[in-house]
């Protein structure tokens, strides 16, 4: 008898828990249904399917209160918060009820995935997918909700302090719009949002402005962040390159600012007219070098590179260096 109930109080989060995995698994995440091997395409509108998430998050918050946690020596396997992490994920409003009954489920996952817990071990590949739903889960719980409606859940980003540059460059310029809306104010999200402009693949010069507009120093905040750039972005020669392009590409851009970017990608910068060096480049160089043809030998031999440590020396550094003839620079942050 204490099975059979047992059974029945369960009966609600079991329901959930095989929805999640099996009959509504890709309603709830299109992008992994399949046909064979190529992606299947919904014929329903987006807009459809976000809605019918949503209304299976709201039922499926609803057995929250059924979860009770499990004997001591049980093993966890990933179904088991699946279901959690797609009700945070799809629901348009996180109350502090749903929040307060989806806490108790990741600290009890959290514990029986200790190497401490008595239970055995998941393997490797379901103790990765573990954590990765935690993680998510934990991440939007820390972001605050969004507006009602939209497709706002699907990248959980979790609190401003702890999001990454990374992490910004890989989601989908309206989900960053929407995430940078949901914290109005707070520059030095905008500052990453920035970087990560540099960092994607997919942010146009249009892209990159309209998240400098949210900035409250967006006059100043550029300077600031190419001088620092090495410690702000890093990254391979591409984010460079495109960090170069993106201010560059700004109208008027003044010379501190053109001085300030690393001089590899300055000086291949084209300008309107194909195989012309920028303008706003030319005119920097000029500016330091003058008619000085010493100082224009000197800059020819310059240290700058396209990888490793002296790909971050900054143009104006190098200028200033072959126009007085002072030793070159040590590259930004060199001890």
């Amino acid at each position: 008898m204490a099975t059979l109930l047992d059974m029945w109080c369960q009966a609600p989060v079991t329901w959930v828990q095989r929805a999640t995995s099996g009959t509504w698994r890709h309603l709830l995440n299109p992008t992994q249904a399949k046909e064979g091997y190529r992606q299947a395409h919904w014929r329903a509108p987006a807009v459809t399917l976000t809605s019918l998430a949503a209304m299976f998050a709201e039922t499926a918050a609803r057995a929250l209160p059924f979860w009770e946690t499990e004997e001591r020596y049980s093993a966890i396997s990933p179904s088991e918060v699946l279901w959690v992490r797609d009700i945070v994920l799809h629901l348009p409003t996180l109350t502090d009820d749903v929040k307060a009954g989806i806490r108790p489920i990741v600290h009890d996952a959290r514990k029986r995935l200790s190497p401490h817990h008595p239970a055995f071990s998941p393997r490797h590949d379901q103790r990765r997918e573990l954590e990765e739903i935690l993680d998510t889960i934990e991440r939007v719980l820390a972001d605050p909700p969004p507006s009602v409606g939209g497709d706002r859940r699907r990248t959980a980003l979790g609190a401003p302090a702890k999001v990454t540059v990374r992490e910004l460059a890989g989601v989908p310029a309206q989900a960053l719009s929407d995430y940078l809306d949901r914290h109005t104010g707070d520059d030095s999200l905008v500052e990453k949002a920035l970087l990560a402009c540099a960092a994607s693949r997919h942010r146009s010069k249009d892209d990159f402005e309209r998240v400098l507009r949210r900035h409250t120093s967006p006059d100043t905040v550029l300077l600031r962040l190419t001088k620092g750039l090495r410690g702000n972005l890093g990254g391979a020669p591409t984010w460079r390159e495109a960090w170069t392009r993106l201010i560059l590409a700004r109208p008027n851009t003044q010379l501190a600012l053109v001085r300030a970017l690393p001089a590899w990608p300055a000086l291949r910068a084209r300008g309107d007219h194909h195989g012309s060096a920028h303008p706003s480049v030319v005119a920097a160089v000029r500016d330091a070098l003058g008619t000085d043809q010493d100082a224009w030998n000197r800059f020819a031999t310059c240290p700058a590179t396209n990888s490793g440590p002296t790909a971050w020396l900054r143009l104006g550094d190098l200028l200033d260096a072959a126009a007085t003839g002072a030793p070159w620079p040590k590259p930004p942050g060199s001890r």
